[in-house]
């Protein structure tokens, strides 16, 4: 009895592990993903930033030299 108990519970044993090592491998491959899809995210908003700012610089240099004594349409 006592090791049917001791095989039942090394076997239970055995399948928490392996849905555990199951379980990490799936987490980390959507960790990896997750960190591409920021990054890539982030380097996007890098560029339309850039892009937005020299946009507003060129919008203001355009104003300053066109002098508008009227407000644009």
């Amino acid at each position: 009895m006592g090791w049917s108990i001791l095989l039942f519970t090394a076997a239970g044993v055995s399948y928490c592990i392996r849905l555990l090592r199951s379980l990490h491998k799936k987490q980390s491959r959507d960790t990896e993903r997750l960190s591409r899809e920021i990054a890539k995210a982030a380097t996007e908003n890098k560029k339309n930033q850039m892009l937005t700012f020299h946009q507003t610089e060129a919008y203001i240099q355009l104003h300053n030299l066109l002098d508008f004594k009227a407000p644009i349409p």
